[in-house]
């Protein structure tokens, strides 16, 4: 199934929901649903996301989702889990890389650029990151592999990822 169909998916998922829910909401009363969390701290830059988080907070209580609604998420997480590659949270274990490349950002600009089809990450990669920091620059140590906790074998994933993103510069 192509990105586009996956993002269908999500769309035909989501809004199969007896109940309108920004995706911010959705994911405050996720983690409000677990009775084991007494905080939730949530960043905020605009007096919109200010109500629409006390509004959702309202509504955020232990259990308080539905079984509908969890099935939702589960069906949703799926959907997403399949678009995303490689696997890397983000947790940063890897960090340091020996020869500097910066995996966690390579990963993410990677995802962003295939899942939200965002050129984006194309020009980030390419303009932005110092060649230490590109994808290209792994020697193939292996050290970051021993690291991560999520056994992604970073060492393959990083030449997709350079596959994908490296632009060739225009000859001067």
């Amino acid at each position: 199934m192509s990105r586009h169909g996956r993002k269908s998916e999500i769309s035909v998922c989501w809004n199969s929901s007896t109940a309108y829910r920004t995706p911010a909401e959705r994911a405050l009363r996720w983690v409000w649903n677990h009775p084991e969390v007494s905080t939730v701290l949530s960043g905020m830059s605009t007096f919109d996301q200010v109500r629409e988080n006390i509004r959702a907070a309202g509504e955020g209580k232990a259990n308080s989702l539905s079984s509908r609604e969890l099935a939702l998420i589960d069906q949703a997480r799926e959907v997403y889990r399949k678009m995303l590659k490689g696997g890397c949270n983000g947790c940063a274990y890897c960090m340091p890389c020996p020869a500097g490349v910066n995996i966690p950002s390579n990963f993410a600009l990677y995802n962003d650029t295939l899942v939200f089809d965002d050129p984006t990450g194309v020009m980030v990669y390419n303009e932005f990151l110092t060649p230490e920091q590109k994808a290209s620059a792994c020697t193939e140590c292996g050290e970051c592999e021993e690291k991560c906790p999520q056994g992604i074998q970073i060492r393959e994933e990083l030449k997709k990822v350079h596959r994908t993103l490296h632009r060739e510069q225009a000859e001067s």
